[in-house]
């Protein structure tokens, strides 16, 4: 079963890991690693994460479509070139849209008439760490949106 396990993970982790840096689910060091380690929260990086998934939480709590999961409320339009994807999810009168940069760079994507959408969180905000701290802009139906980054829009109607 040990043998099982440790072959599973090696190739769960083969995408990101070199062999060699493949932890050993049976060892000791990986589930001392494993552990948290609440004393982190006083680093500021630490305690910046926290504070962005308390903040997703919140706004996962808050909004009924995203506690909706039905897959014919659901719209993804997926950019393959520019690495980035838009979900649209939406319930009655409620919508939700996620814009997502995976790409290194900047991106610029279709989003029809930005000020239908109130901006709700910006992972690229220097509040989480980043270097946005101007206005979004939305020029002829189109946002420009950070490397690495989300934007999540409710609609005005929320």
């Amino acid at each position: 079963m040990i043998a099982a396990v440790r072959e599973g993970r090696k190739k769960e982790f083969e995408a990101f890991h070199h062999e060699e840096d493949t932890p050993d689910p049976q060892a000791e060091t990986t589930y001392n690693r494993s552990k948290l380690n609440w004393n982190s929260l006083n680093e500021n990086k630490h305690q910046l994460m926290l504070n962005f998934y308390t903040a997703l939480i919140k706004l996962r709590k808050s909004l009924t479509v995203l506690a909706t999961l039905n897959r014919n409320q659901l719209k993804v339009d997926v950019f393959k070139e520019q690495n980035c994807l838009i979900l649209q999810r939406w319930e009655g009168r409620q919508e939700v849209r996620c814009v997502m940069n995976f790409s290194p760079q900047q991106q610029v994507l279709p989003m029809p008439n930005g000020l239908e959408y109130e901006l709700q969180l910006n992972s690229a905000a220097i509040e989480w760490g980043g270097t946005n701290n101007h206005p979004l802009v939305f020029i002829e139906n189109n946002i420009t949106i950070s490397p690495e980054s989300i934007l999540i829009f409710t609609s005005s109607n929320v």
